[in-house]
């Protein structure tokens, strides 16, 4: 690719991510509105129902919300993947899954300066399901559990504006925000991508744990960094998205893991839920004052415990 082609490329997706902004706040209000008018219902009625069709018809229903805004340019240069994505490794991720999705965007050139903004993983969401590599039809998006557990009625995606209940039409709601949240993050909730977006958590796990066994490669291996951080993933990025100078350290991540270790070598198990936070929260405290990088990650695993 020439210089004037990549720059091209990147100029149609800045484009597309300021369209996906655009078109989040016209298919959702901040907060819920029960009193949205006709054409909000029946856009969410027809992107709902595209997602329990088929990929394809997904893509075409958001670009067609997006006005046109969303180029095919912006998705032609977009990454894609050479093996799809399963339904169950969506569900529950894997090493395997994760690092292949992330060895794939970094040999296509991808880095944390692109994968930092979540419309960028929206538009790569788009170019997977056009390609077929994510689960189809893409129920996912609307719901983890999905179809089992929709948070609306089939008879939803057709009632009349003025018929559908108060009920009804908030499961159709919540459904098309978790459809936003899984396909790369809302827009007014930026922090939550990194655990909201399946694919952004998967690549943002890699890397982490890379990191961290960048940091320390003889005690802290690329493999068991992830297996530490995948049990406590809500509460390492909600931290790291309010603190993201201080975890964004290799030495931190790495000192977590070991702390993590540390604390499986005593219990039998990886920490998890409070247990985690509290190494978190004891990390980001018992640091705030020091310079992490010239400490060692054993010394900083030892204030975290």
């Amino acid at each position: 690719m020439t210089a004037s082609t990549r720059r091209r490329s990147e100029g149609h997706i800045e484009s597309a991510i300021l369209a996906v902004g655009a078109w989040q706040k016209l298919i959702t209000d901040n907060p819920y509105d029960p009193d949205a008018d006709e054409q909000r219902l029946n856009q969410q009625q027809r992107l709902a129902s595209a997602a329990l069709s088929s990929g394809a018809s997904t893509v075409d229903v958001i670009l067609e919300q997006a006005d046109g805004q969303i180029s095919e340019a912006a998705l032609e240069a977009m990454p894609t993947l050479d093996q799809p994505i399963m339904a169950h490794e969506v569900v529950n991720p894997n090493w395997h899954t994760d690092s292949k999705l992330h060895s794939t965007l970094i040999a296509a050139g991808c880095g944390r300066a692109e994968t930092m903004e979540f419309g960028w993983w929206h538009l790569l969401t788009l170019r997977l399901l056009r390609d077929s590599m994510l689960p189809d039809p893409p129920a996912f998006l609307l719901h983890r559990g999905a179809p089992a557990r929709l948070p609306f009625d089939r008879p939803s995606l057709t009632a009349d504006h003025a018929q559908i209940s108060p009920q009804q039409r908030k499961g159709l709601d919540d459904s098309i925000r978790n459809l936003i949240r899984h396909s790369g993050g809302i827009w007014h909730r930026r922090g939550r991508w990194l655990f909201d977006a399946p694919l952004a958590a998967s690549w943002w796990r890699v890397e982490i744990a890379q990191a961290a066994n960048q940091a320390d490669p003889v005690q802290v291996s690329a493999r068991d960094a992830y297996a530490a951080l995948s049990h406590c993933w809500r509460v390492w990025a909600d931290a790291a998205a309010r603190n993201s100078t201080r975890l964004a350290a290799p030495n931190c991540a790495s000192a977590y893991v070991l702390a993590a270790a540390n604390h499986k070598e005593r219990t039998g198990t990886l920490p998890t839920g409070a247990t985690a936070q509290h190494l978190v929260t004891n990390l980001m405290r018992r640091t705030q004052h020091l310079s992490v990088t010239h400490i060692s990650p054993l010394e900083l695993a030892r204030l975290a415990s």
